[in-house]
């Protein structure tokens, strides 16, 4: 009877340590497991935002080189790039006059996402990467905001086709020139430029604009976080506003 006490407890003992290994086994691996696609997600991402840095340079070469058009690889896997013409404007007021940037003012964006919480947006030369609701401007607008003049060239996307791809492959954006305005040049300023943006992104904006206002030419910031907009007053001798528009396709 003592043996079969034993046996049993051993047997038991033996099942308790196989379970607990089994478990730890398996804790492990799915642990593991997310942490390399959180990895594999951080890397692809990282990648794709030197791409889009490459796009945001290429685009300018367009719009302030004169180049025709420009390409640029961008790898989706197991993401989405998409063109959205909405909820992106940007509208000016020259001493209280509106000025005719056309298309409703709205600029556009190219946008990643990838499908993971993480986003890139390319807007006028801007480049903002947005993680879990948090987005940072890792790139700045090419605007020139001094005392003396404001320098705003504004690029307007349009998408020329397909506005969205997803998938596995590599995308090619194609970036092509379709002309310049120029809406302001050199313009003598009496009170002051209103600049009102309309973004997804309002607290990046506010920012942008806050390391011109101690001491500088914005001496107001007004954010509108339920409408989405940023109300910016700049006070300067003169403005210059240009307007380029930009077809985008992707192949």
């Amino acid at each position: 009877m003592h043996n079969d006490s034993r046996g049993q407890s051993e047997l038991l003992g033996f099942l308790l340590i196989f379970v607990v290994v089994v478990l730890t086994i398996a804790l492990v691996s799915a642990t593991g497991f997310v942490g390399l696609n959180n990895a594999q997600d951080y890397q692809r991402t990282t990648n794709t935002e030197g791409a889009f840095t490459v796009l945001a340079s290429n685009i300018e070469d367009v719009t302030q080189l004169g180049a025709p058009s420009r390409s640029t690889e961008i790898s989706i896997t197991d993401a989405s790039l998409s063109i959205n013409e909405e909820r992106s404007s940007l509208n000016i007021s020259h001493d209280g006059e509106a000025l005719d940037l056309g298309n409703d003012g709205q600029t556009g964006s190219i946008v990643y996402d990838s499908g993971t919480d993480t986003t890139l947006t390319y807007r006028s030369g801007a480049l903002i990467r947005e993680d879990s609701g948090s987005p940072v401007l890792f790139r700045e607008p090419d605007f020139v905001i001094t005392d003396e003049e404001v320098i705003l060239p504004i690029v307007q996307l349009s998408a020329a086709g397909t506005s969205e791809v997803g998938g596995t492959s590599d995308v090619n954006v194609q970036s092509i020139g379709n002309g310049t305005d120029l809406v302001a040049e050199s313009e003598p300023v009496d009170t002051n430029v209103t600049l009102v943006v309309e973004t997804p992104h309002v607290r990046v904006w506010e920012r942008y604009f806050e390391q011109f206002e101690a001491d500088g030419p914005v001496t107001d910031i007004n954010p509108n976080y339920e409408e989405n907009t940023v109300t910016v007053e700049i006070e300067t001798d003169r403005l210059t506003v240009t307007v380029d528009r930009v077809d985008t396709t992707f192949r």
